[in-house]
C-alpha cells in the first residue's frame, strides 16, 4: 500500500471514531422519542415544503394513492 492510501484509512477511522458518540446519542434520543433540535430548527422549512406543495401532513397516503404517485415518479 502507498502511503496516501494508508493516510486515507487512517483519517476514515479516525472520522468514524470522532463521529460515533453524537450520532449515538441522537439515535438514543430519537428512539426514546425525546425532542430533538435538528428537527425542531427543520420543522419551518418542512411546513413551508409541505404548504408550497399542498400537502396535509396529517393525511395518510392510502395504498393505491401510493401506488400511483409510485408508477408516475419511477
Amino acid at each position: 500500500m502507498t502511503l496516501a492510501s494508508v493516510t486515507l484509512i487512517v483519517i476514515l477511522l479516525l472520522v468514524v471514531l470522532l463521529l460515533t458518540k453524537p450520532v449515538g446519542l441522537y439515535l438514543a434520543n430519537v428512539m426514546q422519542g425525546k425532542p430533538i433540535w435538528a428537527l425542531r430548527m427543520g420543522s419551518r422549512a418542512e411546513a413551508f415544503a409541505y404548504r408550497l406543495a399542498g400537502v396535509d401532513p396529517a393525511v395518510e397516503m392510502g395504498w393505491k394513492k401510493y401506488a400511483t404517485a409510485l408508477l408516475v415518479f419511477n
